[in-house]
Protein backbone atom coordinates (compact mmCIF):
# COMPACT_ATOMS: atom_id res chain seq x y z
CA UNK A 1 0.00 0.00 0.00
CA UNK A 2 1.45 3.32 -1.02
CA UNK A 3 1.55 6.28 1.33
CA UNK A 4 -1.23 8.02 -0.61
CA UNK A 5 -3.43 4.91 -0.49
CA UNK A 6 -2.83 4.68 3.25
CA UNK A 7 -3.90 8.31 3.72
CA UNK A 8 -7.05 7.70 1.72
CA UNK A 9 -7.95 4.51 3.56
CA UNK A 10 -11.07 5.12 5.66
CA UNK A 11 -10.68 4.98 9.43
CA UNK A 12 -13.79 2.83 9.63
CA UNK A 13 -14.93 0.05 7.32
CA UNK A 14 -17.48 1.70 4.99
CA UNK A 15 -19.74 -1.33 5.27
CA UNK A 16 -20.17 -0.77 9.03
CA UNK A 17 -23.60 0.69 9.76
CA UNK A 18 -23.52 4.30 10.92
CA UNK A 19 -25.43 3.58 14.13
CA UNK A 20 -22.73 1.10 15.20
CA UNK A 21 -20.00 3.64 14.53
CA UNK A 22 -21.92 6.28 16.49
CA UNK A 23 -22.40 3.87 19.38
CA UNK A 24 -18.67 3.10 19.55
CA UNK A 25 -17.73 6.79 19.38
CA UNK A 26 -20.18 7.59 22.19
CA UNK A 27 -18.80 4.73 24.29
CA UNK A 28 -15.24 6.00 23.84
CA UNK A 29 -16.26 9.56 24.72
CA UNK A 30 -17.95 8.34 27.91
CA UNK A 31 -14.86 6.34 28.85
CA UNK A 32 -12.61 9.37 28.30
CA UNK A 33 -14.89 11.50 30.48
CA UNK A 34 -14.97 8.81 33.18
CA UNK A 35 -11.16 8.66 33.07
CA UNK A 36 -10.87 12.42 33.49
CA UNK A 37 -13.35 12.50 36.39
CA UNK A 38 -11.72 9.54 38.15
CA UNK A 39 -8.27 11.13 37.84
CA UNK A 40 -9.59 14.40 39.30
CA UNK A 41 -11.18 12.52 42.21
CA UNK A 42 -7.96 10.58 42.79
CA UNK A 43 -5.85 13.74 42.88
CA UNK A 44 -8.28 15.45 45.27
CA UNK A 45 -8.54 12.47 47.62
CA UNK A 46 -6.32 12.32 50.72
CA UNK A 47 -7.32 8.90 52.14
CA UNK A 48 -4.75 6.28 50.98
CA UNK A 49 -7.34 3.47 50.75
CA UNK A 50 -9.68 5.61 48.66
CA UNK A 51 -6.75 6.63 46.43
CA UNK A 52 -5.87 2.97 45.80
CA UNK A 53 -9.49 2.18 44.94
CA UNK A 54 -9.71 5.16 42.59
CA UNK A 55 -6.41 4.18 40.97
CA UNK A 56 -7.73 0.66 40.32
CA UNK A 57 -10.87 2.17 38.79
CA UNK A 58 -8.77 4.52 36.66
CA UNK A 59 -6.70 1.59 35.38
CA UNK A 60 -9.83 -0.36 34.39
CA UNK A 61 -11.42 2.62 32.62
CA UNK A 62 -8.20 3.52 30.81
CA UNK A 63 -7.60 -0.08 29.73
CA UNK A 64 -11.11 -0.23 28.28
CA UNK A 65 -10.58 3.10 26.49
CA UNK A 66 -7.06 2.25 25.31
CA UNK A 67 -5.52 5.11 27.27
CA UNK A 68 -2.14 4.59 28.96
CA UNK A 69 -2.25 5.06 32.74
CA UNK A 70 0.52 6.74 34.68
CA UNK A 71 2.18 4.61 37.33
CA UNK A 72 0.74 4.59 40.84
CA UNK A 73 3.95 6.16 42.13
CA UNK A 74 3.74 9.01 39.62
CA UNK A 75 0.21 9.76 40.83
CA UNK A 76 1.23 9.51 44.48
CA UNK A 77 -0.68 6.32 45.25
CA UNK A 78 0.96 4.29 48.00
CA UNK A 79 1.19 0.52 47.41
Amino acid sequence: MTQMQYKLKPLVDPSTPKHLIDREVNRKLKLHEASRQTLQELLAQSDPDARRTLYATLCKVNDEAGIPTESAEALGVAP
